[in-house]
């Protein structure tokens, strides 16, 4: 009998087995296991549904012609603007900016947004530690003719980046930080007033030294207390808005209507 022969194909079965338990084991207290958790919480909505639109590879699209491209400004265009009014945002608010020159309509030189349209927006407030950018919002545009539509696009600098950069960061250092540390340094100082090389523990010195961690305890509740004070970023008026159109936006109706009339 060769020694192939003597193989117990059992034992074969019974070593492939516990290889796999042993994997499966494995794989079962992985720590990328912690990744399994639901992160469309943490999603918007709308950002969910964009993001969930474009992952099939295998989906096909239909392609559609534009309705009216020479009376229609394509989702993707910019419309720059100047600002009217600032912006602080230590408080939320509307703002309000005027589009200095022409815009076009995507086939054709018609021109849809005539110079002298105002922009209507609305900017937030939820700023951290770090943040130079301001989101603003641009609900509406409005025309010298009277004609309105819904932006419902956000801000951009230059190159396409959200939000409008701020022209001035307060951080409110000394208000974070000035009363921790004008503490820190009294319990620093009365932890060794008058104190002598060679001074011994006593009751004075107890004294001192409770002093001096009552006023360290007060300086770190101060510290963790202002820590919540957020920066304030301001945009002067007359800065350059640069609008991205999240959508097409129409104006045959408005604009055949008026030139039938």
């Amino acid at each position: 009998m060769s020694a192939e022969d003597s193989i117990n194909p059992v034992l074969i079965k019974s070593s492939i087995s516990s290889t796999s338990s042993k994997q499966y084991l494995v794989r079962q207290h992985a720590p990328t296991n912690m990744y399994a958790a639901d992160q469309d919480s943490q999603i918007p909505s709308t950002s969910r549904s964009t993001l969930q639109s474009g992952i099939n590879p295998s989906e096909s699209v239909q392609t559609r012609r534009i309705a009216h491209p020479e009376y229609s400004i394509i989702g993707g265009e910019f419309i720059h603007a100047v600002l009217e009014t600032s912006i602080d945002s230590n408080l939320p608010g509307s703002i309000r900016s005027i589009v200095p020159q022409p815009v076009y309509a995507y086939v054709d030189q018609r021109v849809l947004v005539p110079a002298g349209s105002r922009l209507i927006g609305q900017y937030r407030t939820a700023t951290f530690q770090g943040q130079n950018r301001v989101f603003i919002i641009w609900n509406r545009l409005v025309l010298p003719s009277g004609v309105m539509a819904e932006l419902n696009s956000q801000s951009v600098d230059a190159i396409g980046r959200s939000g409008q950069g701020a022209d001035q960061i307060q951080t409110h250092f000394f208000a974070r930080f000035g009363e921790a540390a004008l503490l820190s340094i009294l319990g620093a100082t009365t932890a060794n007033m008058n104190v002598k090389d060679t001074d011994q523990y006593n009751s004075a010195a107890q004294y001192r030294m409770a002093i001096a961690q009552s006023f360290q305890q007060s300086a770190g509740d101060s510290l963790q207390t202002n820590q919540s004070v957020h920066p304030t970023l301001r945009i002067f008026q007359g800065a350059i808005i640069n609008v991205f159109v999240a959508h097409d936006i129409d104006f045959y109706s408005v604009l055949k209507q008026r030139s039938d009339d």
